[in-house]
């Protein structure tokens, strides 16, 4: 019996040995293996226009059973958005009382709204898109309308912020894909739900943002950046706590049956907005709150989609 059973055991550890990868490890080798590409050909920032481009593609599909109803907007949202709030301040009055010059970056990187690649991230997580599409609109909306008020009094400065130049970018970008798939259900069903199913394609796209964003970070770094490398890790530490406050934050107002959700809208930051708050009103030290913001919010939003595909 024993002698039997030999051949059989061997042949489940070869067929061990050569199983194809899982989904697990394929998608995190690519989405780490894009952040490190990212980070070495740091000359692909010159095709850094087109994130937004990808970001409409994917959010065309996302939408595509999307559907308008009464309940959408919920008393979540508006603690998301209060949230978001306090977390720029807070951010700031607690970093003044440390260091002081390092203030303003922690309340650009706090007070970054809600981005609209959080949509497509929930997608792939399998959780609510509603949830998500209206957390984007509630939240940057909402900054669009406050900003003009708190930043003047947060950075002691007397210029002007436009709240149109704030939410132009904003809207086209959500609600170009949105009607197109509303559209497309309206003229045929048929032809939408023959889409569907290259859904799961969408995460290339979101691949290759993750290889346009670290080229982008990458640059900045290298040739960009002043102040030493001690600036560096201050910024770096200053982000990453509010980075995971976000995260656990967010966790917690959704809790119980809408944790993603939550960590979502309120830990995946628009940081191309904060980016151009920083170097609009504040100062290019002030972008690499952003900058590592979007390192690390693409790597653990690599490492969510990876484990919920394995």
């Amino acid at each position: 019996m024993y002698e039997l059973d030999q051949p059989n055991i061997y042949c489940n550890k070869l067929n061990k040995k050569h199983a194809p990868a899982s989904p697990f490890f394929m998608k995190t080798l690519s989405l780490f293996g894009a952040i490190l590409l990212g980070i070495w050909l740091y000359q692909a920032k010159e095709l850094s226009f087109l994130i937004r481009y990808n970001l409409i593609a994917m959010m065309f599909f996302a939408f595509l059973d999307f559907e308008i109803h009464k309940n959408l907007f919920r008393w979540i949202h508006l603690k998301i958005l209060v949230a978001n709030c306090l977390m720029g301040f807070l951010a700031f009055f607690i970093t003044q009382l440390i260091t002081p010059d390092l203030a303003p970056v922690a309340f650009i990187t706090g007070i970054m709204p809600t981005a609209i690649a959080a949509t497509v991230i929930i997608g792939f997580l399998q959780g609510e898109s509603t949830f998500v599409v209206v957390s984007v609109l509630v939240t940057n909306v909402g900054m669009a309308l406050l900003l003009p008020i708190f930043l003047p009094f947060v950075l002691q400065t007397e210029q002007s912020i436009s709240t149109q130049a704030i939410l132009i970018p904003v809207f086209t970008t959500v609600f170009t894909p949105l009607l197109l798939a509303l559209g497309l259900r309206k003229i045929s069903l048929k032809v939408t739900e023959k889409l569907i199913p290259y859904r799961p394609a969408t995460f290339y796209l979101f691949v290759f943002n993750v290889f346009l964003a670290s080229a982008s970070s990458s640059h900045f770094i290298r040739f960009e950046l002043s102040g030493g490398w001690d600036l560096l890790w201050q910024i770096l530490l200053v982000t990453f706590v509010i980075f995971v406050s976000n995260f656990v934050t967010g966790d917690l107002l959704g809790r119980p049956q809408q944790r993603l959700e939550g960590q979502q809208s309120l830990g995946r930051k628009n940081t191309m907005f904060g980016l151009w708050l920083a170097l609009t009103f504040v100062s290019p030290i002030a972008a690499l709150g952003p900058v590592f913001y979007i390192l690390l919010q693409n790597t653990f939003n690599s490492y969510q989609i990876a484990k919920k595909s394995s």
